[in-house]
């Protein structure tokens, strides 16, 4: 059965009966109290589904004010998306589609169909390649035509593409290159077909050049980023081969070299995580139980400074918290910390405590 027939009443109830007469800014809301159904009726179609032509062109017939993005990031990813793509090209549903989640990407890729009579493989390498490198700073031509070569060009310059934007934060078309990067990888015999562990090494080993950059703890871009291709590959129909920065998978084609670096970017990043996570949302309470968990200068001087900026600007804790506090086995630098937010409590003379 197609995803249509699986889902008639629900489609014919919920996306077009209660939407009918709605504006279109109405029906976006709307639609976000059925979001997590569709998406489940969705997963649940594709993997029951004996037609991806047929599937992607009734879901995206039906859900393109909605789903647009959802649909192509899983198209994109299919290893016979140039298949797919040609058999649907003629039948007009790569026109009029809403792109909501700010991937530029997907809109440049439908642009680039529509000017194509049909499409075949050279066609998506085509575009893969000249969109890569009109995003990925000092990329070039040769770059890409030497890619299976020693130098690795291509692996080199996009480590150094990620290293620049994440210190200095710049989300606009990052999300668009990874996604890229990924279906490189996931596509190109010379990165997967077997595993390519250099160019991975390569890759981990510039991020954790990256993660040693002061400045890069002081902002909480990476994590953000993390944070959204975890999202954005989480939600696919199925499962990709490799991802990079977010693998944690094992494989025999994994060389030692290559689970040496991976580990020490994760550890590396579950630093980087535990610090952005620390905010000025936390209560007291919290940021002490933090601090002393996580034995660290840098974290220590995070909190401080958090825990200053509280009381200057008159947050000050309930009994309750502060009881807990007081409870609290902590570090002997820990205890300074609390010393001095007790002392500072009483020169507010906001509330009097023993001494501790």
């Amino acid at each position: 059965m197609s995803f249509i027939d699986e889902n008639r009443n629900f489609i014919n109830i919920k996306l077009h009966f209660e939407m009918k007469g709605l504006s279109y800014s109405e029906r976006q809301i709307k639609y976000l109290l059925i979001k997590e159904q569709v998406l489940l009726r969705l997963k649940e179609s594709y993997l029951r589904s004996k037609d991806k032509t047929l599937f992607y062109k009734e879901t995206i017939e039906i859900l393109k004010d909605y789903e647009s993005d959802y649909l192509f990031l899983n198209l994109f990813f299919e290893n016979d998306v140039s298949e797919i793509i040609n058999n649907l090209i003629n039948n007009n549903i790569f026109c009029n589609l809403k792109f909501t989640d700010n991937i530029s990407l997907f809109e440049s890729f439908i642009y680039f169909i529509q000017t194509k009579k049909s499409f075949y493989e050279n066609d998506l390498i085509e575009f893969i390649k000249i969109t890569f490198i009109d995003i990925v700073d000092n990329l070039e031509e040769f770059d890409w035509k030497n890619e299976n070569e020693r130098i690795n060009g291509l692996i080199v310059k996009y480590s150094d593409y990620i290293i620049n934007h994440f210190q200095f934060g710049d989300k606009l078309r990052i999300i668009d290159s990874f996604l890229l990067f990924s279906k490189i990888w996931n596509h190109f015999s010379e990165y997967i077909y077997p595993f390519n562990n250099k160019k991975a090494i390569i890759l981990y080993n510039s991020l954790n050049q990256c993660l040693d950059i002061k400045e890069i703890y002081e902002k909480p871009f990476l994590y953000i980023f993390i944070q959204k291709i975890e999202s954005l590959f989480s939600s696919l129909f199925f499962k990709l081969k490799y991802i990079p920065i977010i693998d944690n998978s094992i494989n025999e084609s994994y060389k030692t070299g290559y689970i040496i670096q991976r580990d020490l970017f994760n550890q590396k990043y579950e630093y980087y995580k535990n610090l952005n996570s620390i905010s000025f949302n936390d209560n007291y309470l919290d940021l002490f139980i933090k601090i002393d968990q996580i034995n660290d200068d840098k974290i220590y001087k995070k909190i401080k400074d958090i825990i200053q900026k509280k009381i200057e600007s008159f947050h000050f804790p309930e009994i309750e918290e502060i009881n807990s506090i007081i409870k609290l086995e902590l570090t002997e630098k820990a205890k300074d910390l609390r010393k001095s937010l007790f002392k500072s409590f009483y020169l507010f003379d906001y509330i009097k405590l023993k001494d501790i």
